[in-house]
């Protein structure tokens, strides 16, 4: 799968490479084809680390609260990738998180953006941590269960942006991680593994899927 999107798979034991939205993208089609899953992106992020954003990474995982944990990812984010866009606003007894690919045409990969934003949050922040609301720019797929459950609030689909809505109390949550940043920065070999091990598990779930049940 990985060649037959333009990727090489000895990258993923690289922790210096970097693929272009493109192909992922089209890594992306290629799962949802392989396994009838359209909602795949879901499960991928499951395998998503912190430690994976790298400098942003550890810089988040130093961030005493919600908010200064995103308001960092704002500041920092182009150096993950310059084709995303990342937002905090605050509303009326709420914080908003909007993200979206500059180039929306990568349908799949725009999709990601929401879900890996709220992962990370919530392997930093607890896994109990719950939406308002979110719109999402995709179309309803016909069954949304997954997407609902993921986040585990009221979906809005189909909408101009991609919005993440967190209340007043939420977003000052303390970090919940007891992993130091120093002691992860002694582990430089975890950047490597962690991504090898991300792109494998969505090789395992695609090939697991196309074998059906």
């Amino acid at each position: 799968m990985f060649k037959n999107a333009g990727l090489d798979p000895e990258k993923i034991y690289d922790a210096n490479a970097r693929f272009p939205v493109y192909a992922t993208n089209r890594l992306l089609q290629i799962g949802i084809h392989e396994t009838g899953d359209e909602c795949i992106v879901y499960r991928v992020v499951d395998f998503i680390e912190p430690q994976m954003l790298h400098a942003m990474g550890y810089s988040w995982m130093a961030s005493s609260t919600l908010k200064e944990a995103l308001m960092r990812f704002v500041r920092y984010h182009k150096m993950m990738s310059t084709n995303i866009e990342v937002k905090l606003e605050q509303a009326q007894g709420s914080w908003q998180l909007l993200g979206k690919l500059i180039d929306t045409g990568q349908r799949e990969a725009n999709e990601g953006v929401m879900p890996f934003c709220l992962k990370i949050c919530r392997k930093s922040f607890g896994d109990d941590l719950r939406p308002l609301h979110v719109q999402l720019m995709r179309k309803k797929p016909v069954d949304s269960t997954i997407i609902e459950g993921f986040y585990g609030c009221a979906v809005e689909f189909g909408g101009s942006e991609n919005v993440l809505t967190f209340s007043a109390s939420d977003i000052t949550r303390s970090c919940q991680t007891d992993c130091g940043v120093i002691g992860l920065l002694g582990k430089s070999h975890l950047n490597k593994t962690i991504l090898h091990f991300c792109w494998v598990a969505f090789a395992f779930i695609c090939n697991k899927s196309s074998k059906g049940p």
